[in-house]
């Protein structure tokens, strides 16, 4: 990345990795490029005057390899001097298109401060500005998803990604397609410089004329040495592996980074390069596995990551992924980032074949995760956050294929790769993906059950972190509980049934049957092999409480909190962060009961021992404070209900975001808070303006998927919120 133009070249703004030296032609589309961004005198009022989109061509393999982004890195490099400001977006999703924007904002708005959205809102005000920018959206899928990362109104952008949906916003559409022959032959022979142009065009002939292809056959010539002849003749010995996944690699129903665009559809067509891709990527995987069989294994094994880049792994100080996959062209890197392209993602996955080779696939994408994670104990620290951010969506494909694989896949998974996970699965419950964390945690709570067996410590773990997420997010898996216990085990009694009249809402109730069944099962295995005393018992049985309260067992939850409490303060002190959680567990329920005063002088009391401990900005420390300011509501004392719920809505929105659900919960609150005060009006603008949108017409059945955890919120407070609009 470039903050200074030391060059006099390049703009004072940029991160555009380096062109490709031997790229050829394309010279038509270059110039439309020019024209659409370029052609008027000044940029007009919309984007929509100053996009364009770059696509793959009819009958193109979506999957790309027809040199989108070499092209747009390429239009960079040569009209640099155009602009103040060049940005490369990774934009796959709309989670990493704001991280990259986020680094962009943090050279143009380093002032601005707080959640992402609040960032961005600065960076989008401070382009809004100025006209002299130009942003690069790369590997864009779905462009209105995008969000408040959706590039704004001024100066220029060029989106990579879908035809019908890059067209959406991106009047100007160029397509690609494979390259001219002429051009395919000018590639192969800037790549093997020895070559004849009759060598060149029988190659290129033989492989096709998908730019991606012919890349791959020219880093393979000049990194071996191998002359074209002797080429030909590897690829005519290899055959190309089946098109088919084999079914011990099957794909994993439901996710998105196994079963995604790359893997799409069957094989290519011969036009966009399939005949000769396949055969290219085997030759040079069985080359490697000649030459280095433990760097195979490493390719294999990036194989099976996700589509996400893979950051740089050192050890020993030696890069694990480099040497012989940089120089065939395998993988390519950035600073701090590796990266497999999609096509060969996927022809290496199409050649796991064999048990043998899958195995050794796993123990290589394994070794790269525990490599890359080796060092990470905490993902509340800032730095372990961002390393979690880049290691997750690998992690989630890992831990798909390992699914798949069943048994076979036990002996290869390590202890370290356990912690890596329960590190993953606990940074998205603090982040409040509620979905992609029970998604995660609770098919590898079965399969750790299943091989390590059901009292194993790390499948326990599993078991409360997943409850957790349950509780945290209730109706967040759309309400669906299941009936078997830790590894497919049928699931013991969970405890009494609710009183009459106390149940939640049903969604809920799916949740909480979910959560209590799981904790029962963890105390009781816990309690058997620990004792009673033991602070990991403790732990559960403080959670186990809250499902309690949470499925309208009110009574046994209180009950069970103060047992808890009274045996951690009595063993660990008053002080120690378990027994704070338990008096806070204690306190929230006793509100909810309606036993305000009681509820108060416990709350006040923790909530200072939490500040004392941890400080006031703490994650503990402002929960505590938002259930006292229900509680003070409760005693009448809504002046002192409302400073709180303010001090707590202005935490949230600085260190959690707008849409994260302690934020929403506290801008409940406060609404309720107002409406106590008789400021029904304030109290309905402030929530309408938080939640994004009026509430009316809901439904018994929320809706559930991706991006409908507002409304499935709202769903599960549509009492509180109802009081909003009857005055309270």
């Amino acid at each position: 990345m470039r903050v200074a133009s030391d060059s006099g070249r390049l703009p004072p703004v940029w991160n555009v990795r380096q062109r490709d030296p031997h790229f050829v032609g394309r010279d038509d589309e270059l110039v439309r490029i020019h024209r659409a961004l370029r052609g008027a005198a000044s940029p007009g009022p919309a984007v929509g005057a100053r996009g364009v989109g770059i696509v793959c061509a009819v009958g193109a393999d979506e999957a790309g390899g027809v040199g989108r982004s070499e092209l747009a890195v390429e239009y960079a490099h040569r009209h640099h001097g155009c602009y103040g400001l060049v940005w490369w977006v990774d934009a796959q999703t709309p989670a990493r298109a704001e991280s990259c924007l986020l680094g962009l904002a943090a050279i143009l708005v380093p002032d601005v401060t707080g959640p992402g959205t609040t960032v961005l809102r600065g960076l989008w005000a401070e382009l809004s500005r100025r006209a002299d920018w130009l942003l690069i959206y790369d590997d864009v899928d779905a462009p209105l998803d995008l969000g408040i990362a959706a590039p704004p109104d001024t100066g220029h952008v060029i989106m990579i990604g879908r035809a019908p949906e890059v067209g959406r916003l991106m009047p100007t559409l160029v397509e690609l397609g494979d390259l001219d022959r002429a051009d395919s032959i000018r590639l192969l022979r800037r790549h093997d410089t020895r070559a004849s142009e009759a060598e060149a065009a029988l190659l290129a002939a033989t492989v096709g004329d998908l730019p991606l292809a012919l890349a791959q056959a020219g880093h393979f010539l000049a990194g071996t040495g191998l002359s074209i002849a002797a080429y030909l003749r590897r690829l005519d010995e290899l055959h190309a592996p089946g098109t088919a996944e084999t079914p011990g690699m099957a794909e994993t129903p439901g996710t998105a980074e196994v079963a995604g665009t790359a893997e799409a559809g069957g094989a290519a067509n011969e036009a966009s390069g399939g005949g000769g891709l396949p055969r290219i990527v085997a030759t040079s995987r069985a080359w490697l596995e000649r030459d280095s069989p433990a760097t195979a294994e490493i390719l294999d094994g990036l194989a099976l990551l996700a589509t996400a880049p893979f950051p740089r792994v050192v050890a020993d100080g030696v890069d694990v992924i480099g040497g012989e996959l940089l120089r065939l062209g395998l993988v390519w890197r950035d600073v701090a980032e590796i990266r497999v392209h999609p096509l060969v993602r996927k022809w290496l996955r199409a050649g796991l074949g064999g048990e043998e080779r899958r195995h050794r696939a796993l123990r290589g994408a394994l070794r790269l995760l525990t490599l890359a994670g080796r060092d990470l104990h905490d993902g509340a620290e800032v730095g372990h956050r961002s390393h979690l951010t880049q290691l997750e969506p690998h992690v989630q494909a890992v831990s798909a294929w390992m699914d798949a694989a069943g048994p076979a896949g036990a002996e290869a998974e390590s202890a370290e790769f356990r912690r890596l996970t329960l590190l993953v699965v606990d940074f998205l419950h603090r982040s409040g993906r509620y979905e992609e964390g029970r998604g995660l945690s609770g098919p590898v709570r079965c399969r750790w059950a299943r091989d390590l067996g059901p009292d194993h410590p790390d499948v326990l773990t599993a078991a409360v972190v997943e409850a957790s997420i349950l509780l945290d997010g209730l109706g967040a898996d759309g309400g669906h509980a299941t009936e078997a216990g830790f590894g497919g085990a049928p699931a013991p009694a969970a405890g009494p049934a609710p009183p009459a009249g106390s149940a939640p809402a049903p969604a809920a109730t799916a949740a909480v049957v979910t959560a209590r069944m799981l904790l029962t099962q963890a105390h009781s295995r816990r309690l058997r092999t620990l004792g009673p005393e033991h602070r990991e018992v403790l732990v559960v049985a403080s959670s186990l409480a809250r499902a309690h309260g949470e499925i309208g067992d009110r009574a046994e939850a209180v009950r069970l909190y103060r047992d808890t409490l009274g045996r951690q303060r009595d063993r660990f002190g008053p002080d120690d962060p378990d027994t704070l959680r338990s008096a806070h567990g204690l306190g929230d329920i006793l509100t909810r009961l309606g036993e305000f005063a009681e509820a108060d002088i416990l709350l006040r009391d923790t909530h200072d021992r939490r500040a004392r401990r941890c400080g006031t900005d703490h994650l503990d420390t402002q929960t505590t404070a938002f259930v006292l300011g229900v509680a003070l509501r409760g005693l009448a004392l809504p002046c002192e209900a409302r400073v709180l719920h303010e001090q707590v809505l202005a935490w949230a929105r600085r260190q959690l975001g707008h849409e994260h659900p302690r934020t929403l919960d506290a801008a409940l609150q406060l609404a309720l808070d107002l409406v106590a005060l008789g400021e029904v009006g304030r109290g309905r603008d402030l929530f309408t303006e938080v939640i994004g949108w009026e509430v009316f017409g809901w439904f018994d059945e929320p809706p559930t998927g991706p991006g409908t955890w507002v409304p499935r919120w709202a769903a599960r407070h549509r009492t509180e919120i109802a009081k909003l609009w009857s005055g309270g």
